[in-house]
């Protein structure tokens, strides 16, 4: 919307390694009761709940309380915008954006940069230049603030509401000098600034299926055939009571199978003033159903609440007579809303994948606030440092493009090659590495699993004595589950850096590799019950005992950063189909609790020509009841499931295959597939 006010599954804990034993936080990914903050309910099933705010809001003491304690993800209202930025031509100030994120890094939340380009709030010499020296102009704009903010910024709104209301691209001045390619310049010039950062467009009125959202949909489309960076969309959702598009699950959807993250970004839901308990009934609707929906997609990252309060809204300033369009009223006290909302996010979260008799109150697939050290637990004997045989072994590939740099990125899944199921309460798994210097203090975030990251439990323990290759690692463990014979967690995308954002030098640490694809890695070691059975340690380590956290329960997994399902093993899959218009469906359980379970199905083409589409058939068992999926589109018409291709992988060569996933309540059982091909 034209106002001034304008401006993401992580999981994160924040450990100090000690010398001897390690001080670890547990990973908290669920929550078995009712959440009492956004934050806890939202990373309870893997999304963040943010807010925007302005420096003048946080300076006021009870407002900053109120963020900090509810929100895990903040965004800047103006002070990442052009014309605070840069207001004259190469004379930057990042000031009032550097105490945004000061503030966010004090309270462990991460920060979605808003915004790169936009027609709006643009300083008058961007307007004033010659059309042939907009592109230099914008590019060297992008490059300086995306430089400034490098590892400090989850995601940017690289182009902010590039369509008019009729859904055609603005005529700015950045489409008068460069035409509609100005977008795909854009995204490259911040991807190469900082590869890490998330990349988004960000409009409104795009939440419903309808010709701006349509538009947006096709350029989506196409700079993805085109290569460009491109991993979100931003919804900005600025409602008026009782108007929440019926369609903005399918929506969100619809994006999401092109291969890209979408987010609420600016959600506001406005009503006249002074309002009625009619329309804050309805707004308590309206704000619970959009949760519902990005709870429904499983590439829906996150929602973000603009403004913090009533009291700052922009609403009133910019509709004479409307108002109360957030969650908190002038006097930062819950409204309707908020309660319908935090009902929303723990009915979705209440349910356990596995016994868990002490669950933890504070989960965090994103970084959970103000985290220290746990009460040291008991420790458990040192595992084994001889390599004995076994049926767990773990594969690995760099998810880091840059080992040099601040963050260290590795691909881990387990796999079963026994001939029975393993209880994965009873699995470790440790990637050894250096510290390098710099801070004590780690920080673990679980980007993304298929298991879901409130399944993973992670902590840090020190090497005494070091190695020059390890002085410290990285340990996962699970809350529960059972990973079957032949099946494979699938994979877990980890990230770890320093408080203080220093850099590491990975080429030399123990565990480190330079393949991008899953491989069988032994430099990464396996333990079932503390003992060694997959691997081999860094030469000469005693590693100090494990610590033993208690198991928090969590069901949800978001398959948001990468929708792929990791290469595994050849497992014995479940009964499939008998060859049907060229194409045949198996299933492979990946990972199982009491009450749900992950698969993965192989779509294989027996054909002697390529296919341009495919769907998948099968029946449930009793009682069982789908969660999400992932790389297809899936419809479950009582216990009778559809599985159609996504938009982008529904060619399949002959002979070729292709994959998706899903997870699911009850059990897995072994249903027969019906496979056609189009």
């Amino acid at each position: 919307m034209h106002h001034a006010m304008r401006r993401m599954v992580t999981s994160a804990s924040v450990v100090g390694v000690a010398t001897l034993a390690a001080a670890t936080v547990l990973i908290t990914g669920g929550i078995a009761h009712a959440a009492s903050t956004l934050k806890q309910g939202a990373e309870a099933n893997g999304r963040y709940f943010g807010v925007s705010a302005s420096v003048n809001t946080l300076n006021n003491s009870a407002a900053a309380n109120l963020v900090a304690t509810q929100f895990d993800m903040l965004t800047p209202e103006n002070e990442m915008k052009w014309d605070t930025v840069e207001s004259s031509r190469g004379s930057f100030n990042f000031g009032p954006g550097d105490q945004i994120v000061a503030f966010a890094t004090a309270h462990n939340m991460r920060v979605r940069g808003h915004n790169l380009v936009w027609h709006s709030q643009l300083p008058g010499w961007v307007s004033s230049l010659p059309l042939s020296q907009v592109q230099s102009a914008m590019e060297s704009h992008i490059t300086a603030e995306v430089t400034h903010y490098k590892g400090k910024i989850y995601a940017w709104d690289v182009v902010n509401e590039p369509f008019d209301d009729s859904g055609n691209l603005r005529t700015d001045v950045f489409y008068q000098a460069m035409g509609a390619g100005y977008i795909a310049d854009a995204l490259r010039t911040a991807h190469a600034a900082d590869p890490n950062a998330k990349l988004y467009l960000n409009d409104y009125n795009i939440e419903g299926i309808n010709a701006k959202s349509d538009a947006m949909y096709n350029l989506i489309k196409q700079l993805k055939s085109q290569g460009v960076p491109i991993d979100g969309v931003g919804f900005e959702s600025h409602f008026i009571v009782g108007q929440v598009p019926s369609t903005l699950q399918q929506n969100m959807q619809r994006f999401a199978d092109l291969g890209v993250d979408v987010a609420i970004t600016e959600l506001d839901d406005r009503m006249p003033t002074p309002p009625s308990q009619q329309n804050l009934n309805q707004q308590a609707t309206d704000d619970a159903n959009v949760v519902k929906a990005c709870l429904a997609v499983a590439r829906c990252v996150g929602i973000t609440q603009w403004d913090v309060s009533d009291a700052d809204s922009w609403v009133p300033g910019t509709f004479s007579g409307q108002g109360a369009a957030t969650m908190f009223d002038s006097n930062l006290q819950p409204k309707p809303a908020f309660t319908a909302v935090l009902n929303a996010l723990s009915a979705s979260a209440s349910v356990s994948p596995s016994p868990s008799p002490s669950p933890s109150p504070s989960p965090s697939p994103s970084p959970s606030p103000s985290p220290s050290p746990s009460p040291s637990p008991s420790p458990s004997p040192s595992p084994s440092s001889s390599p004995v045989s076994g049926g767990v072994k773990v594969q690995y590939k760099n998810n880091d493009s840059a080992p040099g740099d601040n963050q260290i990125k590795p691909g881990l899944q387990v796999v079963n090659t026994g001939s029975s199921s393993v209880d994965l309460s009873t699995v470790t798994v440790r990637y050894w590495f250096t510290r390098d210097g710099g801070s004590s203090t780690l920080v673990y975030n679980c980007d993304w699993a298929v298991m879901g990251c409130g399944n993973i439990r992670a902590s840090f323990g020190s090497v005494n004595p070091a190695t020059p290759t390890a002085d410290t690692y990285l340990q996962l463990s699970f809350t529960g589950g059972t990973l079957p014979a032949g099946g494979s967690t699938g994979e877990i995308q980890s990230r770890v850096n320093k408080s203080d954002w220093s850099n590491f030098t990975e080429t030399n640490d123990y565990s480190y590799g330079t393949n991008t694809t899953f491989q069988d890695w032994s430099k990464v070691t396996v333990y079932v019950n503390g003992r060694l059975v997959w691997g081999t340690e860094p030469s000469g380590t005693s590693p100090s005992p494990t610590p033993s956290p208690s198991p928090t329960p969590s069901p949800s997994p978001s398959p948001s950063p990468s929708p792929s399902p990791s290469p595994s093993p050849s497992p014995s899959p479940s009964p499939s189909s008998s060859p049907s218009s060229g194409c045949v469906a198996s299933m492979r359980v990946d990972s199982s609790w009491p009450g749900g379970f992950t698969a993965t199905v192989t779509v294989s083409n027996t054909g002697g020509v390529s296919t341009s589409g495919w769907q998948v058939g099968w029946s449930w068992p009793s009682g069982d009841s789908l969660v999400n999926a992932w790389n297809a589109v899936v419809s479950v018409t009582g216990t009778s499931v559809r599985a159609v291709n996504a938009s982008y992988n529904g060619v399949i060569p002959a002979g070729g295959s292709t994959t998706f996933g899903f997870q699911a309540n009850g059990t897995p059982g072994t249903p027969t597939f019906t496979c056609t091909t189009s």
